[in-house]
């Protein structure tokens, strides 16, 4: 091989090492990756993207300290319930919503929108939210109760649950009678029918005897359909031989003219059906 043959070949090899990077034309300092960003600029090279993650748990405040160990599924009337979720992989401006259930009707939802100070671009953290759920009286006796929890509007997980009745209740509900009637606006005069229009305030009252703990709910059905109108009373402080129960149904314009009825329980069990129609306003 002569000379110039060999410098040749010389050239050839150092010009393949600096388009490849190995051996002496690697710049890069000791500990730090090379880059191939010209001198003077930048590489930003973006995370991979990660789907978040939501886990919640139900705990009473009690038992509340950090994440619950002992998940509860059954709470008493009257006690508060928390929810303690966790969220990971979620940027900053992500939205909790839990809702609570009875069944199909939604009874409250609560929003969360974590606040973290000064996040960096295309960062992602570790959120925990802890949302208290306690209504007026309580939550009613029953198994149909469920929590779902929604990140930025997806359903993410449902957390069932259920209220038992209070021990000192003296036993299910005796409904005698029951029927509808037509209130005035702030007025106390009622008129009894089973023919109202959609301004009308309508009142459901029924005579029966009910003791501590025991609560009654109506529900609503328009031509055969359920509707999320309902009518609730408290749970009774104690016993009563004989009440004259009145629960009135003060959103008006929410009763679309045709065939209804008012279903009435008592502690959960079916006590009386109640039809009646609506008609349009005469103009």
């Amino acid at each position: 091989m002569n000379a110039f043959t060999q410098q040749l070949l010389s050239s050839a090899a150092l010009l393949l090492a600096a388009v490849l990077g190995i051996g002496s034309a690697s710049s890069a300092e000791p500990g730090r990756p090379a880059s191939s960003a010209p001198q003077g600029s930048s590489a930003q090279v973006s995370p991979q993207s990660v789907a978040p993650q939501l886990h919640g748990t139900l705990c009473r405040p009690a038992t509340l300290d950090g994440p619950c160990d002992q998940p509860v599924k059954e709470f008493a009337s009257g006690e508060p319930i928390q929810v303690h979720v966790t969220v990971t992989d979620a940027e900053a401006d992500t939205e909790v919503r839990s809702e609570v259930f009875h069944g199909d009707l939604l009874l409250e939802h609560h929003v969360a929108t974590p606040e973290i100070a000064d996040p960096e671009p295309g960062a992602r953290y570790e959120l925990t939210q802890t949302h208290k759920f306690e209504r007026p009286g309580g939550l009613l006796p029953s198994q149909a109760y469920r929590i779902d929890l929604r990140l930025d509007g997806a359903l993410m997980q449902s957390l069932p649950f259920s209220v038992a009745r209070p021990p000192q209740s003296s036993g299910p509900i005796l409904w005698r009678r029951g029927g509808l009637m037509r209130g005035e606006p702030d007025s106390q005069a009622l008129t009894e029918t089973r023919s109202f229009t959609p301004s009308d305030v309508l009142v459901v009252w029924g005579d029966l005897r009910a003791g501590t703990g025991s609560w009654v709910l109506v529900e609503f059905f328009h031509e055969g359909q359920k509707q999320t109108l309902s009518l609730v009373s408290t749970p009774f402080a104690q016993n009563h031989d004989d009440l004259r129960l009145e629960l009135r149904l003060e959103e008006r314009d929410r009763l679309k003219p045709g065939s209804w009825e008012a279903v009435v329980y008592g502690d959960g069990t079916e006590l009386d059906r109640l039809p009646f129609d609506v008609v349009a306003e005469s103009p």
